[in-house]
């Protein structure tokens, strides 16, 4: 049986991208308290504070992304039947969260005030960022040296 490399990266980001979707659907449901504790901007607590459609709008349109990335990665690692344009899917989302865990060191170079409102929720998803992605780079560059798997 051969060691398949790829799979455990993008199970374990497969999963963690699911139960994140999931945190955003229990947030639909939840109230602005926790919307707010989850770190949503302040347009967004305040929607669903008032009861307007553009909270539960942006954050079913995030679950949704989530979902479709997790079952991605899952579908990818051979969790399930593969899904049309899972590999495309997973490496654009790779580099948007590279990207987005590089954009914190370089917004706190190029404009030091930022620096005084730092919070530990931005460190934190910024290093989630960085290492979901990099679970997908790495889980993808393990499945493609596979010989003999079907592109998902």
């Amino acid at each position: 049986m051969e060691k398949r490399t790829g799979r455990w990266p993008l199970q374990l980001g497969g999963t963690v991208i699911l139960m994140a979707a999931i945190l955003h659907v229990a947030a639909l449901f939840s109230g602005p308290g926790f919307i707010a504790a989850l770190g949503a901007p302040a347009n967004i607590v305040d929607s669903a504070a008032k009861g307007t459609f553009l909270a539960p709008v942006v954050i079913s349109a995030i679950a949704l992304v989530l979902f479709v990335v997790g079952a991605c990665a899952l579908s990818t690692a051979g969790r399930h039947r593969p899904l049309p344009f899972s590999r495309p899917i997973l490496y654009i989302t790779a580099t948007v969260l590279v990207l987005r865990a590089a954009a914190l060191p370089v917004l706190l170079i190029v404009v030091p005030a930022v620096r005084t409102q730092l919070s530990l929720f931005e460190v934190s998803t910024a290093a989630l960022c960085l290492a979901l992605g990099a679970l997908f780079w790495l889980g993808l560059r393990g499945m493609r040296e596979q010989p003999g798997l079907i592109e998902g």
